[in-house]
């Protein structure tokens, strides 16, 4: 992270995704995180066909979409 300048006993931290970006900066001895993630849909009730017993997978896929 050298293209951000930040001063001794300075933390940071640089996030980004999808034309977004988050920069955090804090003070030592704490850290800082940050994190950014785009939300694209995804067929998680078919995934857990692959992880799950059938009767669990049945369950999940009876469930209303948030």
């Amino acid at each position: 992270m050298a293209a951000v300048p930040v001063a001794d006993g300075q933390t940071r931290s640089l996030s980004h995704s999808r034309g977004f970006a988050a920069l955090a900066v804090g003070t030592e001895p704490s850290s800082v995180g940050v994190d950014v993630e785009s939300l694209i849909p995804r067929g998680f009730k078919d995934i857990a066909r692959l992880a799950y017993s059938t009767a669990e997978a049945d369950y999940l896929a009876s469930l209303d979409d948030p």
